[in-house]
């Protein structure tokens, strides 16, 4: 068994001991801990899973768990602070804890990119992403980086896969992407245009709309969007796989905060994040089942579009060329991002054979 595949199963392993105990186990003795109430800033407003489910499923796990004792309130992005300046802000005690994609904060440090993920990485299983994110090589340089700004990184979770691609015409194989209008940003713009798209952005709001005028042939969003964002009714195909099979965000607190919390609150803490994980989880993979069972021709109540699987020679071959014209790339952008692009080849050399 390769280095890397002991690792995750050992991290599922601990993750699954952690989560039995902490449904059998009573709250810690509130008689000598202290009373702390922390502000938890999220980088996304209402309406968002993570804003809306997982941080007040982490809130009550807490609260529950320290007898009402460690208390936090949630604020939406823009509360306190703007997404862009979360890790600063913490950094600084504006708020003592903090949620959101790392990518946010890649002014700072463009390393932090690969803790969202660049076009290629993230791939499944989860359990390889989770160990990668949360007990490799790559997440000490990724807690160092926090640590600088003030802060201290408490663990990745999943944010499922992306970018989810909703599209007019049929993309069969690589070369089909060739002369093909696409809305997407970031890094997946850069794989997409070496396959031959067109790139082009537009706001969230008006992508439905792109889509019915044929001003754009495909759209890129995160998986809800068919159902949520109504792409579901005025596409004719969902293309698949995604270049990420598992984006993620991270967990971070104010260290002088997280200092001075009592080391059971912090165990408390550390188990909340990994029982958001496993919910995230489960719910992005419930979204992407529905996506495609819902489709023409499959399931029940077709929604009219149909499910275009690549090909594992097409995968293979777009996960080489990801490398190629974005890690290479991405490498040259800071001495953090060339060693986190080393252990990544080193990650995936050793999961794959």
């Amino acid at each position: 068994m390769k280095t890397a595949r002991k690792i995750a199963i050992l991290f599922f392993v601990a993750v699954t001991v952690v989560i039995l105990s902490a449904l059998f186990v009573c709250p810690v003795s509130a008689k000598d801990l202290p009373r702390i109430h922390w502000r938890f800033v999220s980088a996304y407003p209402p309406g968002d899973h993570e804003a809306d489910i997982s941080i007040p499923m982490r809130i009550k796990y807490i609260e529950e768990h320290t007898g009402g004792r460690f208390t936090l309130t949630r604020y939406y992005a823009g509360e306190i602070m703007p997404p862009e300046e979360m890790l600063k802000g913490i950094g600084a005690g504006l708020a003592e804890i903090g949620e959101g994609a790392g990518n946010y904060w890649s002014g700072l440090e463009k390393a932090l990119d690969l803790t969202f993920g660049i076009p290629g990485s993230g791939r499944k299983p989860i359990g390889d992403v989770w160990a990668f994110q949360n007990g490799s090589k790559w997440s000490k340089i990724v807690s160092d980086i926090f640590a600088e700004h003030g802060c201290v990184y408490l663990g990745w979770h999943d944010y499922g896969p992306y970018p989810i691609f909703c599209s007019n015409v049929p993309i069969r194989k690589i070369s089909d992407w060739k002369g093909v209008k696409v809305r997407v940003s970031g890094y997946s713009a850069k794989l997409l245009q070496a396959m031959g798209a067109s790139t082009t952005y537009i706001p969230g709001s008006e992508i439905a709309q792109a889509l019915t005028t044929h001003t754009i042939d495909v759209a890129t969003w995160t998986a809800e969007c068919i159902t949520n964002m109504g792409f579901g009714s005025v596409m004719d195909y969902l293309i698949l796989p995604p270049f990420i099979d598992h984006c993620g965000g991270v967990l971070f607190a104010n260290k002088k905060a997280w200092d001075a919390l009592p080391e059971e609150y912090k165990k408390v803490v550390r188990e909340a994040e990994i029982m958001a994980h496993l919910e995230s989880y489960k719910f992005w993979k419930k979204i992407m089942s529905d996506n495609i069972n819902l489709a023409k021709g499959v399931g029940k109540g077709p929604r009219g579009y149909e499910v275009i699987r690549f090909s594992d020679s097409d995968v293979a071959e777009m996960n080489r060329l990801a490398q190629k014209v974005v890690w290479e790339s991405w490498a040259k952008l800071s001495p953090r991002c060339a060693k986190a692009i080393e252990l990544l080849k080193e990650w995936y050399s050793e999961c794959r054979d």
